[in-house]
């Protein structure tokens, strides 16, 4: 260990040399000797010693007092003072100094070498302490949670920026504040208790959680869900102090918790209609021959009964139920069929197809249900499965039929319709492009909000139990979706219900040959997409699929790779696709750190399994799409992200 730099002041010089010996003898090395305030100030800066021996009154105008001043603003250095004077006023001006000893002359060596020794431990111990403050204050002002002290009065000691930006209260006005005017915290609308927490918190001396459900409202009336812990402070002698309220923004997560049950939601949606899809196909064809077996005897035997008979009678009612079975399981193949990629479908003219439909339909009717039809005079021509469609609109048909069991009038209408970049919000689950909408509305009972969320569910029905039958409107949104379209449907309960039905205008510049085509920046530019899988199979696909479509894809194997790939070309990036199982930094911190380097950033999750710890920023993530996913899928996704970013720009 190097010895202790000590730097003299003293303006008579064979003070100064004795002193300079003293020192040298208990092992300390005189940097240098100054005999002016000025020289002190010069030395101390070049030398940097680990302390000075000042006298007070020295030559010039500016006396040891002052210079000791500069060189602790400059320098940070422990001063000692060595003076013959001890009156009260001296005394106080050093003191100002926060000088570290004041020895009176003459003093004896044991005494000077005490007080050095004191004066290096205690400023030691100072720049530990400083030092540990600005480990603790980095972290205060780098935490992304807001962190705000309380002291025991339940008044704001202090606050760090995170909690600036989450209150919307400066720190210089919210310090000294009670703390429920700065953190104004609900539960379910209602304030929440926070001073009865501190007071828990304080008298049972544990970290507490603030209750679900939390959300603070912030000084421009802003509300965020929020979670947090309060956590106690008290001294070495137990006396308590005040607590640590710390809070974090949960609204990223619970906008991915609100995308991962609505993705969960369709997948078991589309789960069923697949088994039921398969289970029609497998049943329909051994049915039908039952069912010929069935009806064909059943009419031999009617023709050689006596038409009087009760026997007749009863075969009629099995003819009946057998004709009304054979017709369920048409329907049973229709579905089956609504389920395959590979359905025949041909260019219509909807309003020829829709109207011979209708007719048929208001035949097989033994209500007074009516219809009005009207439809554009130059309709757009619409790919379709002349079978297909004709059942779809029976199934809105007799769902009409229900709303309104003592008759009443349909108004179906069909109209060209064009979706461009500022109307698609409008149109959730739609894409760009022309479409051919057939508006299908009744003026029945309608449907209130928690049947309308399940009508497209496979074999959810409002029906007693022994009355439904079919597949109901399952139906339609399969062969809908199966013609590349989508369902709108509004309705209020007393207030009748209008379904929307979507079909892609058929040609060249159809949807269907569009949809998937690359999205150009301004000036031409072609869409940069940051891919970031572990999987380098997945990886590849990815890669080819939306370079197929013209676009421009990064490659990122983990969390720290797309996070470092973002930031060296975050001006180019339009949309990064963040895959739910990277190593090394999860999907949320690496949408973290993205947001702390582009607070514009959007985002697509990917994953096979959404586990429930799994946590989505205020519209920073415009999708989730699940493993396996198809071609059509992931662009299709791809595009309507890059399309709702065009929106906000």
């Amino acid at each position: 260990m190097s010895a202790t730099q000590i730097l003299v002041v003293e303006d008579e010089r064979l003070v100064a040399t004795a002193i300079q010996n003293e020192l040298e003898q208990f092992g300390y090395q005189v940097s240098g000797i100054a005999s002016s305030a000025r020289e002190a100030v010069e030395k101390a800066i070049e030398h940097k010693p680990d302390l000075v021996l000042m006298d007070i009154h020295l030559k010039g105008e500016v006396d040891g007092i002052e210079a000791a001043r500069k060189i602790r603003s400059f320098c940070g250095v422990p001063i000692v003072y060595l003076s013959a004077f001890s009156d009260p006023e001296t005394v106080a001006r050093a003191g100002e100094t926060q000088a570290f000893g004041y020895l009176l002359k003459p003093y004896e060596e044991r005494e000077l070498h005490t007080t050095i020794e004191m004066a290096i431990a205690k400023h030691r111990v100072e720049r530990q302490l400083e030092e540990t403050q600005r480990w603790l204050s980095a972290i205060h002002n780098g935490s992304s949670d807001a962190v705000i002290a309380v002291d025991a009065d339940h008044r704001i000691r202090l606050i760090n920026p995170a909690s600036e930006s989450l209150t919307d209260w400066w720190k210089d006005r919210a310090v000294g504040l009670p703390v429920t005017t700065v953190c104004n915290l609900t539960v379910a609308n209602q304030p929440l208790n926070l001073h009865e927490i501190i007071n828990v918190v304080s008298r049972e001396n544990r970290t507490e959680d603030l209750p679900s459900g939390c959300s603070l409202v912030s000084r421009k009336g802003r509300a965020t869900p929020v979670e947090g812990t309060l956590s106690p402070i008290f001294d070495t002698r137990g006396e308590f102090l005040g607590i640590v309220l710390a809070l974090r923004d949960i609204s990223i997560r619970l906008e991915f918790e609100s995308l991962q049950r609505k993705s969960e939601a369709e997948s078991r949606r589309q789960q069923k209609l697949e088994t039921i899809s398969r289970l029609a196909e497998g049943l329909s064809q051994n049915l039908n021959n039952l069912l010929t077996a069935i009806l064909g005897n059943t009419s031999l035997a009617l023709a050689v009964t006596s038409a009087r008979s009760e026997s007749h009678e009863l075969l009629q009612r099995v003819e009946a139920a057998s004709q009304r079975a054979a017709e369920l399981v048409q329907r049973l193949q229709m579905f089956s069929f609504a389920g395959r990629a590979n359905s025949k479908t041909q260019p219509f003219n909807l309003a020829e197809l829709v109207t011979n439909c209708l007719k048929e339909i208001s035949n097989r009717f033994e209500s007074e249900l009516s219809f009005k039809f009207s439809s554009d005079p130059q309709l757009w021509p619409v790919a379709a499965d002349e079978l297909l469609l004709g059942q779809a609109l029976l199934e809105l048909a007799m769902n009409a039929q229900d709303a309104m069991p003592q008759g009443g009038q349909v108004r179906v209408e069909l109209q060209n319709v064009e979706i461009n970049a500022a109307e698609l919000a409008n149109h959730p689950g739609g894409s760009l492009g022309k479409f051919v909408r057939i508006r299908f509305s009744d003026p029945g009972h309608g449907m209130k909000p928690a049947v309308r969320a399940r009508i497209a569910e496979p074999g959810f029905t409002t029906k007693e139990e022994g009355r439904a039958a079919g597949l109901g409107l399952a139906l339609v949104f399969a062969v809908v979706e199966q013609h590349r379209g989508w369902i709108e449907c509004s309705s209020r309960s007393g207030h009748g219900t209008c379904f929307g039905l979507y079909f892609p205008r058929h040609g060249a510049d159809a949807p269907a040959d569009t949809a998937h085509a690359a999205v150009k920046k301004p000036h031409g530019a072609t869409p940069i997409i940051l891919l970031a899988d572990a999987d380098p199979m997945v990886r590849d696909v990815g890669r080819r699929i939306l370079q197929k479509q013209g676009y421009r894809v990064l490659l990122a194997e983990d969390g720290q790779d797309a996070v470092a790939i973002y930031r060296q070309e975050k001006e180019q990036i339009d949309l990064a696709i963040l895959d739910l199982n990277m190593p090394r930094l999860t999907p949320y911190a690496v949408l973290e750190r993205l947001l702390e380097i582009d607070p514009h950033v959007r985002t697509i999750f990917s994953g096979g399994y959404f586990s429930e710890d799994l946590t989505a920023a205020k519209g920073h993530i415009l999708g989730v799409i699940t493993k396996p996913y198809r071609q059509n899928e992931l662009v299709e996704m791809v595009q309507r992200a890059l399309t709702a970013r065009a929106q906000e720009t």
